[in-house]
């Protein structure tokens, strides 16, 4: 298949698909999950002006240009899930445009279908655009960036630098990760153009580079720094900052964040959570890691130094200048704290196919073999992961998957007169939301988190115990709603020590309302992130 054959129908099938996914995941409209339930409150309780300076529920943080559409979006469309869904997908589908117009410029055949697929048919970033966070504009941003930047790596005129700067000053607001594909990208071609002596593009360079910083500084003094909610966050992700790689505990935790990052947000693992694979977690781990993947990667890493280190640092810096400011404090390093650099990832391992597919012909028939058999498995890994979630929608977002929307739905159904409905604490964003969005027969009472304070597991036992009791006593029939899966439980004992186990709060809940021999438990809902318990007091 030649150039201009690949270019009239295998990328435009491509790009069509993609588009298509996007929207089949958005009309599938699932629950909101937990963060999504956080800022969707916000952004229906806040006017545009509060949402510039009040902290966002439940410690949420999310940069002001996406929390203004999204208001205006919500305003339009009564704030459903739909409505502010909108600005996430129409971000995913640019995103997609921009990428082949940015992978385009740096590859052609072959390449340019990897990277074009792999960025298509990712399900992390399908799944993420459709959701009610910043992720996607996390994503277009930096597709927008490097397509500038790299527009202008031969030089560039005056308007083309006020354009640039322009757009880098704006995406600053819009996306947090932006400031380091910003830094990055525009410290290589400075550098680059510096050593050239071209000094005219150096001034432009660095005119850019003072909007786009004059923008972040004002944000960060205006916006960020005053939020009640940074100190939070820190200490939420204070595991997932990157520790100096100086013990073997530190390299561990590089390897396995690599391990996590290749499944989400790069999409070219499998899934964990996918029926077909061993239940042994060594086997799993084993059977999901794509080892093709990391090839390429390597293979990419290196001709890039090889041929082009210019385009290599181009792509590359970003990734290196979050983990410089991870290593501070400063960023954690989560699966989807990674989705800026999905770009330039999918880039490298095109780079590593146009790599073999020019030196094919010199190669003897095994290696050619060993070559191909390197792109088809790569993308076998990723239409698998994908097709299964498109089988079964369910699989998309794992553990955020949520059904809480149906749980509050079924209570309403099954509501009684004189029902007391008690919700627990990490179910009250969704009763916020879907308690404003439905017309529901019933104010509930709301239970504290019986972790705060706690010092043993037994101490939050005897806590929930004294909630259940609380809930029943005095009422015939009570309702009890609760969040399954993210619910682990932590607790600090008296040393200071913090203690955390992967069991879900339900669980303990369940121990004092399971189902006694006398029907205790008559009706109960139990879904993907939800649970819901109605409990007869025979007394």
């Amino acid at each position: 298949m030649n150039s201009s054959t690949i270019r009239r129908f295998a990328l435009p099938t491509i790009i069509v698909l993609g588009v298509l996914l996007r929207i089949y995941w958005f009309c599938c409209n699932p629950s909101l999950w937990i963060d999504e339930a956080a800022v969707a409150n916000s952004i229906v309780k806040y006017s545009a002006g509060q949402l510039c300076v009040k902290p966002l529920d439940n410690a949420q943080m999310a940069p002001v240009g996406f929390l203004l559409v999204e208001k205006l979006f919500g305003s339009l469309g009564n704030y459903s899930e739909s409505s502010l869904r909108l600005f996430s997908l129409l971000s995913g589908i640019a995103a997609l445009v921009m990428f082949w117009r940015l992978a385009r410029q740096l590859c052609d055949g072959l390449p340019l279908v990897f990277a074009v697929a792999l960025f298509s048919f990712s399900g992390p970033l399908i799944y993420h655009s459709s959701e009610v966070k910043q992720y996607e504009t996390e994503v277009l941003a930096a597709v927008v960036i490097l397509w500038l930047v790299v527009r202008l790596r031969d030089g560039l005129t005056a308007k083309q630098a006020l354009a640039a700067g322009v757009a880098a000053a704006i995406c600053v607001w819009f996306a947090f990760s932006s400031i380091f594909v910003i830094a990055g990208a525009l410290a290589t071609l400075w550098v680059c153009f510096l050593s050239k002596k071209e000094w005219q593009n150096v001034a432009r360079i660095a005119g850019i580079v003072g909007l786009a910083l004059a923008s972040f500084v004002a944000y960060y003094i205006f916006i960020i720094r005053p939020s009640a909610n940074l100190a939070v966050q820190q200490s939420a992700y204070e595991g997932h900052f990157a520790p100096w790689p100086v013990s073997l505990r530190a390299l561990l935790w590089y390897a396995r964040t690599g391990y996590l990052a290749l499944g989400d947000p790069f999409g070219v693992s499998l899934d964990v959570n996918l029926p077909f694979l061993p239940h042994s977690a060594t086997l799993k781990y084993l059977a999901t890691l794509s080892y093709p993947a990391i090839a390429l990667c390597g293979i990419g890493v290196y001709q890039f130094w090889k041929d082009n280190r210019t385009l290599g640092c181009l792509l590359g810096s970003p990734l290196v200048l979050a983990l410089v400011a991870s290593l501070l404090g400063k960023y954690p390093l989560l699966e989807r704290h990674f989705l800026f650099f999905v770009p330039s990832f999918c880039l490298l391992l095109a780079k590593a196919v146009e790599a073999m597919a020019v030196e094919a012909k010199a190669w003897p028939g095994k290696r050619q073999l060993i070559s191909r058999a390197l792109v088809v498995w790569t993308l076998l890994y990723v239409v698998v992961n994908l097709g299964a979630k498109v089988a079964r929608p369910a699989l998309f977002g794992g553990m955020k998957h949520s059904t809480m929307r149906e749980a509050i739905r079924y209570i309403n159904e099954h509501y009684q007169k004189g029902d007391e409905v008690y919700i627990l604490w990490n179910a009250v964003p969704f009763y916020t939301y879907y308690g404003y969005r439905y017309d529901l027969n019933w104010s509930p009472q709301i239970s504290g988190d019986p972790r705060i304070g706690a010092h043993s597991l037994d101490e939050i036992r005897a806590r929930v115990k004294h909630d259940v009791q609380a809930g029943v006593a005095g009422h015939a029939r009570t309702w009890f709603l609760m969040e399954e899966v993210y619910s682990l439980i932590n607790y600090t004992d008296e040393k200071g020590v913090t203690h955390d186990i992967e069991t879900p709060t339900a669980d303990l809940y369940q121990e004092v309302l399971s189902t006694d021999d006398k029907g205790k438990i008559p009706a109960k809902f139990i879904g993907h992130g939800a649970a819901a318990y109605l409990v007869v007091n025979e007394k």
